[in-house]
């Protein structure tokens, strides 16, 4: 009688319940969750093991010390290591290998090419990747690393193909920078928001700040109203503002402006939206430097150094990363309402810094821009491009589905090391 031979499904390398609770009871931020050696990446090296023993059973016909493995001609012969690329990045598995060299999986082919066009991200993470400067896109490879088709270390880069950068989802641009700046020939100052056409591929100016008496300040956060307005806070205080005489509007202050006319003249009037100092914001660390909206229409912002205010228990302290939201019961030169922790960025990583630009979309996702540049995983985000946080955990235990680069400065010439965004408003 001829023995059948077994094959195996996928579905039987699942890792069970058991394992995964296991896993995901060791995870303490989101490297832990898509880091190399995170949760993810040890499951799928796991399962992807069960599975290729199973093969090699399938392959050699007879289970691991059977006595029909005798003398059969051919007998398991250990492992070797092989690097897998995926979805997070490249994990190391342990292949089971066949005496007779014959054994060659499907499932991880030694050198196989998807003949099928195919994408993956391959932005630079400091080692491997394409890193996009303003003139000229760099890749780097490493021999067996990602980005090398056959991922094996045997002295040749296999057929990396080209990268393609994908069109923004972004239907409008609005930036302000912390410092001077040169695009296409036209210099701007860091109290100049400046937009960009699409049509065109031009920035251009949207609000000039020395029009308006801001010639020594900085705009440091900024938000587009729908009635055209703009609220804006400063880096520093300043007196004597059109439509504010003698009035100090301070860095923890949100100004409401006006305008009669944008761009190269631009005119109109300031008065106090949001004054910090009768909610709690009264020292110089406690500059507010990022401006969004809660989904609900609440305030949202990030301060430029370490703040206490009052929260619904007491006091309440954040970072400079953190985000903090305001339920407002009056705005305006009697500023009223309640404080809480909108979002803790260090539960996400601890290694981020200071967040200098926030939004939030429709959606709830968190977009952000960073004080310099940060590594998350294999992602780098540059203090010239705006990260994402999509489908974010908000309050105590802040945490992201994933994390994403939402807009990258490079695709629209604004790509320089020296170059930082201090607020932005990306419609969509």
């Amino acid at each position: 009688m001829t023995k059948q031979k077994k094959t195996s499904s996928p579905q039987e390398y699942m890792p069970s319940a058991e394992e995964v609770q296991a896993e995901l009871a060791k995870v303490q931020s989101m490297d832990d969750f898509f880091g190399k050696e995170g949760v993810f990446a040890r499951l799928f090296a796991s399962t992807l093991e069960q599975m290729l023993e199973g093969k090699l059973t399938e392959h050699l016909g007879y289970e691991p010390y059977e006595a029909a493995g005798r003398n059969s001609g051919n007998n398991r012969n250990g492992h070797y290591a092989k690097k897998v690329r995926t979805s997070t990045g490249q994990t190391r598995v342990q292949v089971p290998r066949d005496r007779n060299g014959a054994f060659e999986p499907q499932i991880i082919a030694r050198y196989a090419n998807n003949p099928t066009d195919h994408w993956y991200e391959f932005l630079y993470d400091g080692t491997t990747g394409a890193e996009i400067l303003a003139d000229k896109i760099v890749l780097h490879f490493v021999d067996g690393e990602r980005g090398d088709s056959d991922l094996t270390a045997n002295g040749v880069i296999a057929d990396p193909g080209a990268p393609a950068i994908l069109t923004p989802a972004t239907s409008s641009v609005h930036l302000s920078p912390t410092a001077k700046l040169t695009l296409n020939g036209v210099t701007y100052e860091d109290e100049d928001i400046i937009a960009y056409d699409k049509t065109t591929g031009v920035w251009s100016l949207f609000f000039d700040g020395s029009d308006v008496g801001l010639t020594k300040a900085d705009v440091s956060a900024f938000e587009l109203l729908d009635d055209g307005s703009i609220i804006l806070s400063l880096n520093k205080a300043m007196k004597n503002l059109p439509g504010l005489p003698n009035i100090t509007a301070d860095d923890s202050d949100i100004l409401r402006f006006t305008p009669t006319s944008t761009g190269a003249t631009t005119a109109g009037t300031f008065a106090i939206w949001f004054d910090g100092s009768d909610v709690g914001l009264t020292k110089g660390r406690e500059k507010i430097d990022a401006i969004a909206f809660a989904p609900n229409g609440d305030l949202v912002i990030s301060t430029g150094g370490a703040t206490s205010v009052t929260g619904p228990s007491g006091t309440l302290k954040v970072n400079d990363e953190d985000l903090l939201v305001f339920n407002d019961t009056s705005l305006g030169d009697t500023t009223a309402g309640t404080w809480n922790l909108y979002f803790d960025a260090g539960d996400v990583s601890t290694k981020l810094g200071d967040i200098v630009a926030a939004g939030i979309d429709a959606n709830g996702d968190i977009l952000f821009a960073p004080d310099k540049k940060w590594i998350f995983g294999v992602l780098t985000i540059n203090t010239y491009d705006v990260a994402r946080c999509a489908g974010p955990t908000t309050g105590a235990n802040s945490a992201c589905a994933a994390v994403d680069l939402f807009w990258q400065g490079a695709q629209y010439g604004f790509a320089n090391n020296k170059y930082k965004i201090d607020g932005f408003a990306l419609g969509e």
